[in-house]
């Protein structure tokens, strides 16, 4: 840590807040009404373990005290807290301190756009992704119907104050506040967090990977995912019980290995202006799966699983046809629901309809819904999609009294705590698998596994397939050390006479990169008739039965990077940074990446495009379907990659290369 010459390490404000919101996208202001930025120093001490500073304001009696508390050799604490009269008052708080100009910056969640923020201006706040981001005429025409819907290169689900840097730095901020880092000037950060106390973690390792690891200690580390993850592919299928028999009989037929089937729709399905969507009231569809539990168990005895789906929301059911319960009525008499100022639930509209949000900050609230997860796991549901979980409103009531903007950024992260004591509440931590797409600094340390939410079925780097290697690399170097996407992206576009449907090009290389993450699984859009699926014709079909079994071979590899980020919060997928740490052309890479120590991945994100540029860096790499070896100082070259055989590398003689040439070559076309 060092102080920048002739600047106040630290300022304070007291500011006016204004956040504009709807549907999960957040616009959020302020105007400052008085600010304190000169300091004076006037006490230095030693107290046991910390270092404690002290001063004033200048033209005030407001004071200050920094503890620098030592933690580990490579981590201290740092605590800033006001003191006098002024205290209550202030509610922000700006730390600035010095940075190298050719330090490099990651982490920050799950950033799709940009992997090194140097440079940038950069919000700390949950809420929706956004759909196109930037990519033109959708974004200006989403924005011309639903402001903020269309999202900016920094909107994301997982928002962590954290970052690690190319000089082996990190911070991490506890608080869950609104906060900004601001990484402009090429010689300073810049934290700002609306708040008037502040709580840190600095960390100083000898490598990033050693940053990456002491940070993980911090937030919490993933456990190892249950072996049944890693056995084939997790297959979205929907229309009702006898759809899903058949189904799971073609993929049998086909020679898909198959780990789970994802019946998404067992509560019931809707069609709105967003295309088909699910009945948000929690329990079996009468009429799709009047036979859930024995489906549930057959399919078990074939040894493929079935997982569901649960959100924070519950949709009135009074018009939905055959339900035996009204989850949301229950919820609303029970007080389980967030409140307007009045008292009325606060309805959150969802695009055709509307729906109200759990109170977690109410124990009760919890427990009634954990009761339908535990109901699911004793039917032998093996997990669900845990979605949603950003759209706290600003201007909420909360059974605790917490003040909703607080709790926001919090909000994600206990959701997913909330799905994770129900597992063990029912005994099922070995088994059960929910994924989540928000999270916060300690997400990684309740949630099971993680994915990168609703990217555009598009090629593009706002919102579109090139978003997905970077979202993982930054969610990794976050702690979130388990993630992968969905297969051909989620969201589906047919508005104002634009159209922006799946191709089957672009399916099948989303495949092939999928085949290299922690989790491999399709999902149909929001539009399934108009998009390209797994199915769709032969090709594709045996397409997507190579690519899993690509996927099952490399499970013996996979699991050692599983339990090492179990063990030491590496993650999974890493970024180049973490092995070669000395190499500066690794630090501007965005489309490839090590799955493990030995097995380097530059998928094709292109369209038409048949070969890519991959850099090697120092050591020995044999491509792994053609066999030529590349002894490399660090050097780019031109790789081929026809589809169904990406550009994948590794040392000669490791356990990974043999796995690829011998087991998996022969099935390849």
């Amino acid at each position: 840590w060092e102080n920048v010459p002739a600047r106040s390490f630290l300022a304070v404000a007291v500011a006016r807040d204004r956040y504009r919101y709807r549907r999960a996208a957040f616009r959020i202001s302020r105007r400052v009404r008085r600010a304190h930025h000169a300091t004076t120093l006037d006490r230095c001490e030693i107290e046991e373990d910390a270092v404690v500073l002290g001063g004033a304001f200048a033209g005030s009696e407001l004071r200050y005290v920094l503890r620098w508390i030592a933690v580990a050799d490579d981590q201290i604490r740092l605590e800033v807290d006001l003191e006098g009269a002024q205290a209550a008052m202030i509610n922000r708080l700006k730390l600035t301190w010095r940075a190298a100009s050719d330090e490099r910056f990651f982490g920050f969640g799950a950033q799709y756009s940009v992997l090194d923020m140097k440079g940038r201006k950069l919000p700390i706040w949950s809420q929706e992704q956004g759909h196109g981001r930037g990519l033109q005429p959708l974004s200006r025409l989403i924005e011309l119907t639903s402001a903020g819907a269309a999202g900016k290169w920094h909107t994301t689900y997982t928002a962590v104050p954290y970052y690690v840097t190319s000089h082996a730095r990190g911070f991490a901020h506890e608080g869950y506040e609104y906060s900004q880092f601001d990484l402009r000037d090429a010689e300073e950060v810049r934290f700002k967090t609306f708040a008037r106390r502040l709580s840190a973690h600095v960390y100083g390792g000898t490598t990033p990977a050693a940053v990456v690891a002491a940070h993980s200690g911090l937030g919490g580390r993933m456990r190892e995912l249950p072996d049944w993850v890693h056995t084939g592919a997790i297959v979205r299928v929907h229309g009702g019980s006898h759809a899903v028999r058949e189904r799971v009989d073609a993929l049998v037929d086909a020679g898909v290995p198959l780990a789970a089937v994802w019946i998404e729709d067992w509560c019931g399905k809707r069609q709105t202006m967003l295309g088909t969507r699910l009945w948000w009231n929690w329990e079996p569809d009468p009429q799709l799966y009047s036979d859930w539990g024995e489906l549930v168990a057959e399919l078990r005895q074939r040894g493929v699983r079935t997982i569901g789906y649960f959100n924070p929301y519950l949709a009135d059911a009074r018009t939905k046809a055959n339900r035996h319960r009204n989850l949301y009525q229950e919820a609303w008499r029970s007080g389980f629901l967030v409140r307007h100022h009045g008292g009325k639930p606060y309805h959150i509209g969802q695009g055709g309809f509307r729906a109200g949000l759990l109170d977690l900050s109410n124990p009760d609230a919890r427990e009634w819904i954990k009761a339908m997860m535990r109901e699911q796991i004793g039917l032998g549901v093996a997990g669900w999609m845990n979605d949603f979980g950003e759209a706290l409103p600003p201007n909420c009531v909360l059974h605790s009294g917490e003040d909703p903007k607080d709790f926001h950024n919090r909000y994600v992260e206990e959701w997913a705590r909330v799905a994770r004591e129900a597992v063990r509440e029912a005994g099922a931590d070995d088994e059960v698998v929910f994924f989540n797409r928000s999270g916060a600094m300690r997400s990684p340390g309740v949630a099971t596994l993680f994915w990168l939410g609703d990217q555009l079925v598009t090629w593009d780097q706002f919102d579109g397939i090139k978003t997905v290697v970077p979202g993982l690399l930054s969610s990794g170097l976050s702690g979130y050390t388990l993630s992968h996407s969905d297969i051909g992206g989620y969201m589906s576009i047919s508005f104002r006479g634009l159209q922006l449907n799946r191709s089957k090009e672009l399916w099948m290389r989303w495949a092939e990169l999928a085949a290299f993450t922690c989790a491999f699984r399709t999902h149909d859009t929001n539009e399934p008739a108009r998009n390209h699926q797994y199915d769709s014709d032969s090709e594709t079909l045996a397409h997507f039965a190579a690519m899993a079994k690509l996927f099952v071979a490399l499970a013996p590899y996979r699991k050692l990077a599983v339990r090492e980020a179990a063990q030491r919060g590496i993650p999974v997928l890493r970024h180049l940074l973490l092995h070669h740490p000395d190499d500066p052309e690794v630090l501007g890479l965005e489309q490839q990446f090590l799955l493990g120590p030995d097995l380097l991945v530059a998928p094709v994100v292109d369209p038409g495009a048949t070969s890519v540029r991959v850099y090697l860096p120092r050591g020995r790499w044999v491509h792994a379907w053609c066999g030529s070896e590349h002894t490399s100082e660090g050097a780019w070259i031109t790789a081929e990659a026809p589809i169904g055989r990406p550009a994948v590398f590794a040392p000669p003689g490791s356990e990974v290369l043999r796995i690829l040439r011998d087991e998996v070559l022969p099935l390849l076309p």
